[in-house]
């Protein structure tokens, strides 16, 4: 899914940025473009993926954000090999 580079411009976003606002953003918004499809470029997977787990994991989080974090990996989370990089680590995602 690149839709004209849009997916990969986001993603060049979410790599050059030092805001984590931006970052989470980024990262949520890739998350919930690939809802169900595998998303195929290995290191965006792991990277976006990553980044979504790190966000559940805070606990000072914003709550918007969490619950936006934690949608995108359910959503992520429909595709066979984006749950398996998601499980990684024991991790669950969190209701």
């Amino acid at each position: 899914m690149t839709k004209d580079g849009f997916v990969q411009n986001i993603y060049d976003l979410f790599k050059k940025s030092k805001d984590q606002e931006i970052k989470d953003q980024a990262a949520i918004s890739i998350g919930i473009l690939y809802k169900a499809q595998e998303i195929d470029d290995t290191e965006m997977k792991t990277k976006i993926i990553g980044h979504l787990k790190s966000i559940v994991k805070e606990t000072n989080k914003d709550e918007l954000i969490l619950d936006n974090a934690k949608t995108a990996l359910k959503s992520l989370a429909r595709n066979k090999a984006n749950n398996e990089e998601i499980k990684k680590g024991g991790f669950a995602i969190p209701d």
